[in-house]
């Protein structure tokens, strides 16, 4: 600031209390803008920590009834609603899902967690996965369809939270390759034959939680030895280029029936290297998540 001489006393006085009106101020700020980034810092770390127990709940590759299975995950920048699981219900049957709860942030993470832990608990006394019945071993997997249909009661949307989420869940023989699935709102699996050639399941109905009444339609079919089945999430067929052009169902598709000659971990780790290639960096706006079995 400055004064024109001669100085008047009390312009002098008013000009000096302004002054300090604005180094207060100036203060404030400062301690604010620092109280914030301290914010930032501690909700940073409880991200990074909710995005490694989420990475942690995801199962290793593995081969359960000479089914194989394998997987690509990464995570966006913020953390996501993407889970999966594969594991054995009995001695016969096999259990697989991929789920995605909208959104992004802790509340998706929490749900996500949460329905992660009911598909998991698939041995449990009480789990809604299998069903009693009178003869030995005395329980069934409980269909498909009845899965969902739980999951959507459990689950109803509600206008305070806004959150619900997509799902393929899938009950597996591997004797004869028996394969009962069902999709809730979910993009659509892709199924592999031996010699190359591909379809997509594309049957389905809404995302659970969205509306009370939704009936689940049960998709069956066999897989031949050696075929081969994708899970993916929208964060795949989603994905965005430099020029704002996704990567699409029909580029995967056509992708992966240009790997299909590859082993099963060479395969998903080319769609990894496609999507990275695709996107320019790996800073994604969406979980990327891809189950596989063979």
């Amino acid at each position: 600031d400055f004064l024109v001489k001669p100085v008047d006393r009390e312009e002098l006085r008013v000009r000096v209390r302004a002054g300090e009106r604005v180094l207060e101020l100036e203060q404030m700020l400062a301690e604010r803008n620092l109280r914030l980034q301290q914010a930032y810092s501690i909700m940073r770390q409880d991200l990074e920590s909710a995005a490694s127990m989420q990475k942690a709940l995801l199962p290793p590759p593995a081969v359960h009834g000479g089914i194989r299975f394998d997987w690509l995950f990464r995570p966006s920048n913020l953390i996501g609603g993407d889970m999966f699981g594969y594991f054995p219900l009995d001695e016969r049957y096999l259990v697989f899902y991929l789920l995605d709860v909208a959104g992004h942030g802790i509340p998706s993470a929490l749900l996500s967690f949460t329905v992660n832990k009911i598909l998991s608990q698939g041995v449990g006394g009480d789990s809604l996965l299998r069903r009693p019945i009178t003869r030995a071993p005395y329980f069934e997997p409980a269909p498909v369809e009845e899965v969902a249909a739980e999951l959507n009661r459990r689950f109803q949307l509600e206008d305070s939270s806004l959150l619900y989420f997509t799902m393929v869940y899938g009950v597996l023989d591997p004797r004869h390759g028996g394969l009962s699935l069902v999709r809730a709102g979910h993009p659509a699996p892709i199924r592999l034959g031996v010699t190359g050639e591909s379809s997509v399941l594309r049957e389905g109905d809404l995302a659970v939680g969205m509306m009370p009444d939704t009936v689940f339609t049960p998709i069956h079919l066999e897989l031949a030895v050696g075929e081969r089945l994708v899970l993916y999430s929208d964060g795949v067929s989603d994905c965005k280029n430099a020029a704002d052009e996704s990567f699409s169902e029909s580029r995967l598709q056509a992708l992966l029936a240009q790997t299909r000659h590859l082993p099963l971990d060479a395969s998903i780790r080319r769609v990894g290297d496609s999507l990275r290639d695709w996107k320019g960096d790996e800073f994604y706006d969406d979980d990327i998540s891809l189950l596989r079995l063979e």
